[in-house]
């Protein structure tokens, strides 16, 4: 969830801001200084799911929150942190809850050193694979990018700066190049506070119980014994068009099989592509209009040989003054034996910020009120959802 007013900005390790921290005129008189930059972002949710299938109806209240720390010095030396606190994965069982299941963990958390063009990261990164994740507008329009996101991963990267290696002027933006080499956090760090977090189905019973960390036996692309798995990426943002600005990522990504695909017979390297365009314009003075659009196309999905999956998202987003509205639509396209299966999401939403409408302005940053509606198709099965949140942003 992010709030609507903070644009479009493409997730990365948050290298892109490291590369543009540097010294001020006081810092540059000085022999050495330590900046930190952070903030918070709380939210309170209440979810209507309808019902789907045999699963009844029924409500969800719960808080998310999600915080982050970026630490830049003179040595060039510098540390990023990430820190979610949300709902663990579980089973639908078509039963009303109220702030159930909540578990806190780190999202991230690397050692970085710039040394323009040059930004190197190392320890638990987020690979820069697509952005609809967190592009996609209104209170439900991220969550189809969740599907093929690429997260909680132990490894580094080296980020290259186009703008500074080429001397380009600020109208090209902040694009990059990338490179990133991973394997999935079973380390301490995968670990739950206040839950655990692994879903695990006993195989005998079918009874879920959940593990502390992440195991080698859960399986899973990149969930391997060595830095097997990489990404390189080569994304943009504020790019100056004669019509607005320019988001935009390309990535390619390769992921070892683990041990569910090799107990199979079936493992092979899970191989994917990933290109997204987000375009901010005013028609008009009042108006800002944002399209986003991306497509993913993976084979030998999650490491078994012979499935593949294509996914494509569109969005449109509308915002004038302290409201936004948005829609998106998701589909997804599996592939298997011969056998093909479609899913898809539709979602709508109005995003106020109460920031700017409550008196005295400022008093309430970043007070943001989120109404959504989801549709979600799972073959024969259609369910249609409806959520709220009051969210709170607060920076330092």
């Amino acid at each position: 969830m992010k709030l609507p007013d903070h644009g479009l900005a493409l997730p990365s390790l948050a290298l892109a801001a490291l590369l543009g921290l540097g010294a001020g005129p006081a810092r540059a008189q000085a022999s050495f200084w330590i900046d930190a930059d952070g903030g918070a972002e709380i939210a309170l949710r209440l979810d209507r799911l309808g019902k789907a299938g045999e699963t009844r109806a029924h409500t969800n209240a719960f808080a998310e929150i999600e915080a982050d720390l970026v630490v830049t010095s003179s040595t060039g030396l510098g540390l990023v942190g990430a820190f979610r606190l949300e709902q663990r994965d579980r089973a639908t069982i078509g039963r009303s809850q109220v702030l159930r299941d909540e578990t806190a963990y780190v999202d991230q958390l690397y050692l970085t050193y710039t040394a323009r063009p040059l930004a190197l990261a190392a320890g638990k990164i987020h690979p820069r694979f697509g952005f609809a994740w967190d592009a996609g507008p209104g209170l439900f329009g991220s969550e189809f990018g969740e599907r093929y996101e690429i997260a909680e991963q132990i490894g580094g990267g080296i980020d290259i700066s186009l703008p500074d290696l080429f001397g380009l002027p600020p109208e090209w933006g902040t694009s990059s190049i990338r490179a990133e080499i991973f394997q999935a956090d079973r380390s301490f760090l995968s670990a739950g506070l206040f839950n655990h977090r692994y879903q695990v189905e006993d195989p005998e019973t079918g009874r879920l119980s959940y593990r502390a960390r992440l195991r080698r036996s859960a399986g899973g692309p990149g969930n391997t014994p060595g830095l097997s798995s990489t990404v390189l990426s080569l994304a943009g943002q504020g790019m100056t068009l004669p019509l607005g600005s320019l988001d935009y990522t390309f990535g390619m990504s390769h992921r070892r099989a683990g041990n569910d695909a090799r107990e199979a017979g079936l493992d092979a390297t899970e191989r994917g592509v990933v290109a997204g365009l987000a375009w901010a314009f005013r028609p008009v003075p009042d108006l800002r209009v944002v399209p986003v659009v991306e497509a993913v196309r993976l084979k030998n999905v999650d490491g078994f040989q012979g499935r593949s999956r294509d996914f494509l998202m569109a969005g449109l987003a509308l915002e004038w003054g302290p409201f936004a509205l948005s829609y998106t639509e998701g589909r997804q396209w599996d592939e298997e034996d011969g056998g093909k299966v479609r899913s898809a999401q539709r979602t709508a939403g109005l995003d106020i910020a109460l920031e700017e409408l409550l008196p005295p302005q400022g008093i309430f940053p970043g007070l943001t009120m989120q109404i959504g509606w989801r549709q979600l198709e799972e073959g024969s099965v259609t369910a249609n959802d409806f959520g709220a949140a009051l969210v709170f942003g607060y920076r330092f």
